[in-house]
Order: C-alpha cells, then structure tokens, then sequence
C-alpha cells in the first residue's frame, strides 16, 4: 500500500493499477518459461470464465483500492 501510496502522487489510479497488472504478468510469464510450464488446456467456456472472475475479483478490487487510497488519508484508506 505504501509502494502505492507514491505511485498515486504522479499517476492516475488505473495506470497504477495497469502498471502493477503487466509487471505481475510479466514475472508469471517469465516463471512459466523458467520453469518450462504450459498453460493449462481448458475449454473455451472454463477460460472464459476465468478471464470474467479474474476481471470481477482483480481487476475492480484492485483499482477501486487505488481508486481509495488516492481520496482518502492512508490512515482510512
């Protein structure tokens, strides 16, 4: 929350959120290659669903966080 805290003072709350979304990719992605691992096979309608409550459980709980910690003191935030 700290490391945001900062990134807050020079960057739009979704940028902050885009910003830490691709790093974490990308280290996933480079763990995946390092360790030589496949993505899993999964039905069209199983990756559908998981991009829906990667969106849901991610993506609008982490920028409605920065979103927060951008209006209110870190003390409530």
């Amino acid at each position: 929350f700290t490391a945001m805290r900062v990134m807050l003072t020079r960057l739009d709350p979704l940028d902050v959120v885009s910003l830490r979304t691709a790093l974490a990719a990308l280290g996933f992605a480079a763990l995946l290659v390092l360790t030589r691992q496949r993505l899993p096979r999964y039905s069209a309608r199983e990756w559908r669903l998981a991009v829906l409550l990667g969106f849901l459980g991610v993506a609008v709980f982490n920028v409605a966080t920065a979103v927060g910690q951008s209006r209110l003191p870190a003390s409530l935030s």
